[in-house]
């Protein structure tokens, strides 16, 4: 009960306010009541979770496009000596001038730079919150490194330089991928929104047709077992297109 409470309150109003029409849409189009306001409501919370989750999987794939340039920063400031506070200072420099200040890198930057500054972390702590707070594998590896070499003392300028080749090869797979699955990623959208748009337009252009799928019992359950199967036909869609590198 309290992690259903964390999520809800994780929730924007504006997913919310999104959630809530498209899923009264979609029940009337198979039950035709204004009696489906009320069970639309249930059905919000997971719509706005499904949007939520769909924001942040782009927000995080954005996020480690950019680190790959971040890394590239870090790179040439530690070709040039430079140690890692003024590497990070330098780095939130060049990328300022490609990102704008809402992005996730100049955030990132700038919350990271603050915790040197005002509160005094450690540079290994900063790397491993950076780590944990985007939820990124590849940050989260960089900074076990980046802890183990100023444990050991190993070479840190070839650790980047080595994570950022590495970082590079993965997006290059990713994006082959996306190139290669986007049509079919379409085609089952479209798929799952023809049954949608065949109910909309049969109830506008021939209501007395349908009208025995809502105002008889054996209708009912018809045009129950056709909202589970196209549901369940979306969210299989949408498993299959997530797809990790």
């Amino acid at each position: 009960m309290g992690r259903l409470l964390e999520e809800l309150r994780g929730l924007r109003v504006k997913d919310l306010l999104i959630a809530y029409p498209a899923a009264a849409l979609v029940l009337f189009l198979f039950y035709r009541s204004p009696w489906v306001l009320f069970p639309a409501l249930p059905a919000v919370f997971p719509c706005a979770r499904m949007l939520q989750q769909e924001r942040q999987e782009a927000e995080r794939r954005k996020l480690l496009y950019q680190f790959r340039d971040l890394l590239f920063s870090l790179f040439g400031s530690f070709a040039t000596g430079r140690q890692m506070t003024e590497a990070l200072r330098e780095a939130e420099a060049n990328l300022s001038l490609i990102y704008g200040e809402t992005e996730p890198i100049r955030r990132e930057l700038a919350l990271m730079l603050r915790q040197l500054r005002e509160q005094q972390s450690r540079e290994e702590d900063v790397w491993e919150d950076f780590g944990e707070r985007s939820g990124l594998e590849d940050v989260a590896d960089f900074a076990e490194m980046f802890r183990i070499c100023r444990q050991s003392g190993g070479d840190l300028e070839r650790v980047i330089h080595r994570g950022a080749s590495v970082l590079m090869d993965k997006i290059s797979i990713y994006r082959e991928i996306q190139s290669l699955t986007v049509q079919k990623r379409w085609e089952s959208r479209v798929l799952v929104c023809i049954p949608l748009l065949v109910l909309a337009l049969l109830q506008f252009t021939a209501p007395d047709y349908m009208s025995v799928m809502y105002g008889t019992l054996p209708g009912r359950l018809l045009m129950s077992l056709a909202f589970a199967a196209i549901t369940g036909a979306y969210l299989w869609c949408r498993r299959i297109n997530r797809m990790e590198v």
